[in-house]
């Protein structure tokens, strides 16, 4: 069974490993695994996973086995406007772009990754359902992802609540945009 802690709410000493052991799983699961350079994989990186670590520790949450290992993060964002959010967007014209007209009733999201080899279990939920707490807690409206249209994600998201807002056809006909409206406390 996997326990989700907030990034911030684990000793310290731990910290280091977690995030490396969680560093491993987003390669392991990363739909790029070339990269022409180590420029250009670091630069994958921080896009990705390290803007959140170093801007959205709150919302960073890992997902521990008994032996206290990572089996799962999800880098999160309360809301992706925000002028502390934004080197999170920065460099990403295709999404500001696409999405900010539609996701003012959405304006949080988050990327998600769990270990081969434990995914189906329950973990994705558990670190979901830890993030949409906080979401609701801190008054956000709505929560977005973006993911293959096609993909077993689409699947996990819809168990998860969230609904099917449109494919992204005309910016690019393999992505689609899932959202979930919170209802307010």
């Amino acid at each position: 069974m996997a326990i989700t802690y907030p990034l911030t709410a684990i000793d310290p000493l731990e910290r280091d490993r977690l995030v490396a052991e969680a560093t491993e799983i987003f390669f392991a699961t990363a739909n790029t695994s070339a990269f022409n350079s180590p420029i250009v994989k670091k630069a994958f990186y921080q896009r990705w996973f390290g803007n959140y670590l170093d801007l959205q520790p709150l919302s960073f949450f890992i997902a521990l086995d008994n032996e206290r290992h990572a089996v799962g993060y999800l880098a999160g964002c309360l809301d992706s406007f925000s002028d502390e959010s934004r080197p999170i967007l920065d460099g990403m014209a295709f999404y500001t772009k696409n999405f900010r007209a539609a996701l003012h009733d959405f304006p949080s999201h988050f990327h998600i990754n769990v270990k081969p080899g434990q995914q189906g279990n329950g973990i994705g939920s558990l670190l979901v359902a830890r993030f949409f707490d906080q979401c609701i807690e801190a008054g956000s409206p709505g929560v977005h992802v973006v993911t293959g249209a096609n993909s077993r994600a689409v699947q996990f998201y819809e168990h998860c609540g969230f609904r099917r807002f449109f494919p992204l056809k005309e910016a690019s006909p393999d992505l689609g945009l899932l959202v979930h409206r919170f209802e307010q406390r």
